[in-house]
């Protein structure tokens, strides 16, 4: 008996229809009758997207109180052939060739000789291999294996002729690349169109731009920039392989960076590694040393650094963010009312900017030229920079003293204070005060 398209709708109105992988024993088709007992097991339903004219072969089986297999039938259909399995007349294979391409919903009768109508369902898609041929300016769907044996150009499977132009030929991008195109849609950017039928294999796609060496370790080529990689190589404008010497490798600079370069132009601070040598993320990594964060000490590159930093190669040793170390340079033998040298007042280690320098008068015998004579205020000066010039260095007046007192010694004191609050070594400032020539 065979089962129409309207019939088997109606079986499958009144039935759980089995979907492909889930067609086992215990989830069978319904039986026309309505009974819910699983009565069909279909096998090898396809998963996912089958060629079309691809024959698939569909196992189908009966349970066996249900009779043998009579006759199967599918709706709709392609082609298909019905043969019984050599393994029992309660089963047969159903082979399905699907002709056009889309989703293919197979509704499966089954009749047994026990006069009984089963079914089941079973769902793919089918897909196109077929496609626009190119051959020259003419244009056909065929296979792709057919378009390249007739060398033509293939398209690509699906695609038609209403929106494939085999008017078409080489088009040269700036970049120096090739695409196949027509003449006025390669034209519209600006590009280079090398003639209809023409193809990317017959022709040169210049890059665009000026013309130079590219010079990659000591091998070099005329290209333009656009082409010459900046991570391997440099690119000189305008010059001839014929007229340089490559000599160029990896130059580093303090911050971590890298460069391609001749040697030449690899300057200080920067580091030459060698002619050849390339940019790695090895290659370059920025020397380290003591930073100190408060008091906190660790072990960083100077951009790394969010405090004070160093230097290249200092340690995290104990109490280094503690330290400040002052030293100064002035005249100690002053002439009175003259001006004094200056002095000159220099500081190192871990300092946050801004600092204060206390100048202060050391009280009792040591300053016997008195508060006026000896500065009695503390002098403080606020400043950013790691040096400074005191022109107001020890000095010394001779009123209020007669000339036997003189020479007469006086000491001051210097200490500076950073912003984070730490403190300098105190450094003791002596002179002496001499009578005038």
């Amino acid at each position: 008996m065979k089962v129409t398209t309207r019939e088997a709708i109606t079986i499958f109105a009144a039935a759980l229809l089995c979907s492909c992988g889930s067609c086992g024993p215990g989830s069978g088709a319904i039986p026309v009758g309505g009974d819910q007992d699983n009565e069909v097991e279909l096998t090898d339903c396809p998963s996912g997207q089958i060629p079309v004219g691809t024959t698939v072969t569909i196992g189908v089986k009966v349970r066996e109180d249900r009779g043998r297999v009579a006759s199967v039938d599918v709706t709709p259909f392609s082609t298909f052939t019905v043969t019984q399995s050599p393994t029992g007349a309660h089963q047969a294979n159903l082979h399905v060739t699907p002709l056009a391409a889309g989703e293919v919903e197979l509704i499966i009768s089954v009749l047994t000789d026990q006069g009984t109508e089963l079914a089941g369902r079973c769902d793919f898609i089918a897909f196109d291999t077929h496609g626009a041929c190119c051959r020259g300016t003419l244009c056909a769907v065929t296979s792709a294996e057919a378009c390249t044996a007739d060398g033509g150009a293939f398209s690509g499977s699906g695609t038609t002729c209403s929106e494939t132009d085999c008017r078409v030929g080489a088009c040269c991008h700036s970049n120096g690349t090739c695409t196949l195109a027509n003449e006025d849609d390669c034209q519209e950017e600006g590009d280079s169109y090398a003639g209809l039928l023409t193809t990317c294999d017959e022709v040169f796609c210049e890059p665009a731009g000026v013309t130079g060496a590219c010079c990659q370790g000591t091998n070099c080529a005329s290209t333009v920039e656009s082409q010459c990689p900046p991570d391997s190589g440099y690119f000189l404008a305008s010059e001839t392989c014929d007229a340089i010497i490559c000599a160029a490798g990896a130059c580093c600079t303090r911050e971590g960076g890298c460069a391609i370069l001749p040697e030449q132009q690899c300057v200080a601070p920067s580091t030459f590694l060698g002619v050849g040598e390339l940019c790695t993320s090895e290659a370059c990594k920025p020397p380290v040393g003591a930073c100190c964060i408060g008091t906190i000490c660790a072990e960083t590159s100077e951009a790394e650094c969010a405090g004070a930093y160093l230097g290249d190669g200092e340690t995290c040793t104990s109490n280094l963010c503690n330290t400040i170390t002052l030293s100064l340079a002035y005249d100690d033998e002053v002439v009175v009312d003259t001006e004094a040298g200056g002095m000159r007042v220099t500081w190192t280690g871990p300092i946050e900017f801004p600092v204060q320098l206390i100048w202060t008068p050391i009280s009792g015998e040591q300053c016997p030229l008195g508060p006026t004579n000896c500065m009695g205020l503390s002098i403080s000066v606020i400043t950013t920079s790691t040096a400074i010039e005191w022109p107001q260095a020890p000095s010394c007046s001779s009123e209020g003293l007669s000339v036997e007192e003189l020479p007469i010694e006086a000491s001051y004191q210097l200490q500076l204070i950073d912003s984070a609050g730490r403190r300098s070594n105190i450094v003791e400032t002596p002179f002496t005060c001499l009578p005038a020539l």
